[in-house]
């Protein structure tokens, strides 16, 4: 069991979870708790999110989240930040692109950073509690859903 939660990334024991928010902030998917072994690729194929998008719909996804493929089969666009690697400006197009992603993405941030004030998600959670896991996180996603959603500019 300990070998399938060890993640690279933070270099410990953890647990991964897809999280999908709306373009105004809500929570509007959790996924299951996968050990952090898993690879993102695995999780968004394995989880079952991808048949939540409708036809022409959008994901917006971190850098490094290479995914675009399984979303095309859905015909849903993928957006990715722009990346600078190798460059050293970006063009008025990715400048423009950049920005609108950003004012989207800062939605997701703020979701996840008010999913994170949950002290039980934010500490290592008992192994005694590891089966309740997926459920600590829905309803945390639903309390953070009834939280006033905050005011961006």
């Amino acid at each position: 069991m300990q070998y399938q939660t060890y993640g690279q990334y933070k270099s410990a024991n953890t647990l991964k979870k897809l999280i999908v928010c709306t373009k105004s902030g809500s929570i509007s998917f959790i996924s299951d708790a996968y050990g952090g072994a898993a690879s993102d690729r695995f999780i968004t194929e394995d989880c079952g999110v991808v048949s939540k998008f409708k036809r022409n719909m959008v994901a917006l996804v971190d850098r490094g989240f290479s995914v675009q493929d399984i979303f095309l089969a859905y015909h849903v666009t993928v957006a990715i930040p722009p990346f600078t690697k190798g460059k050293t400006h970006f063009t008025k197009v990715q400048v423009e692109q950049a920005k609108t992603i950003s004012r989207a993405r800062i939605h997701v941030e703020r979701a996840i950073g008010r999913l994170k004030e949950f002290k039980l998600l934010s500490h290592e959670l008992p192994l005694n509690m590891l089966d309740l896991a997926d459920y600590i996180w829905i309803i945390a996603g639903a309390i953070t859903n009834l939280q006033p959603s905050p005011v961006i500019e």
